[in-house]
């Protein structure tokens, strides 16, 4: 797989109130076609050739296939159900076309696609807020992003799953290698939540007994839902303060 090259950039975010952050303009609107998200980036989703393992190709705006993200689809292939496949293609798609139109590596470390990511939901119209507590940044739709909150997380979910999928790889029977198309840890974790998690299950009594056991400290599904994205979504529509109540607390 072809690797991308880095890009160097001044991000600024006007602050807004309370600590959220968001863009006062350059916002790219999209616009909502029976609840999906419409891309403003350009890019194109086409079936692929028969017989090819690529059943869906993404392209740019210039009818180029974007490699990253169609070989994610391709790796994925047999996991989960096609119709989840599809759909994280579908949310990823505006995504890279954001970071193409900014020359953004989808590549980059991972404090880079922190920054990119941010950059991008910004764009389409959200506000974020640093949580310093949980090391992570709420983010939260406003009336101008094309995505609903429940939208958003789907966005999260697929970006998570598209780094993990290209971290793991694939068997390269050429080289008789195991290659891994992404060299960092994933970025859409935190990797101070994912420390403490690791934390706290060294103290889960019983950690490794099964819950039909009834010895386990905590179920595994609690243990499991313990969240570690670095993203994290907010569940209400974000709504500017009134001038008067931005008055009363500046005063």
């Amino acid at each position: 797989m072809q690797k991308s090259k880095g890009a160097s950039t001044t991000m600024t975010r006007p602050p807004l109130s309370d600590g959220w952050e968001g863009s006062s303009d350059d916002v790219v609107h999209g616009g909502r076609e029976s609840g999906r998200f419409v891309s403003a980036y350009g890019m194109h989703m086409i079936s692929g050739p028969a017989g090819s393992p690529y059943r869906r190709l993404v392209l740019d705006r210039d009818w180029r296939p974007v490699g990253a993200l169609n070989e994610s689809y391709r790796l994925r292939a047999g996991v989960g159900a096609p119709s989840t496949r599809d759909t994280y293609l579908r949310v990823l798609s505006p995504f890279f076309g954001f970071l193409l139109m900014h020359n953004f590596a989808w590549d980059a470390e991972p404090m880079l696609m922190r920054e990119y990511t941010r950059s991008y939901l910004q764009a389409i119209g959200c506000v974020l807020r640093r949580d310093r507590e949980r090391h992570v940044f709420i983010v939260a739709t406003t009336v101008l992003a094309p995505l609903s909150p429940g939208s958003l997380a789907l966005f999260f979910a697929a970006a998570r799953d598209f780094y993990e999928v290209l971290i793991d790889g694939e068997w390269d029977a050429a080289t008789n290698r195991h290659c891994s198309y992404y060299p960092y840890a994933n970025p859409m974790y935190s990797e101070v939540l994912r420390r403490w998690k690791r934390d706290h299950l060294r103290f889960v009594r019983n950690a490794g007994a099964p819950d039909w056991a009834g010895i386990r400290g905590e179920s595994h599904a609690r243990s499991q839902h313990r969240p570690v994205g670095y993203f994290r979504v907010r569940s209400q529509i974000w709504q500017p303060p009134s001038l008067e109540k931005r008055e009363r607390s500046v005063s």
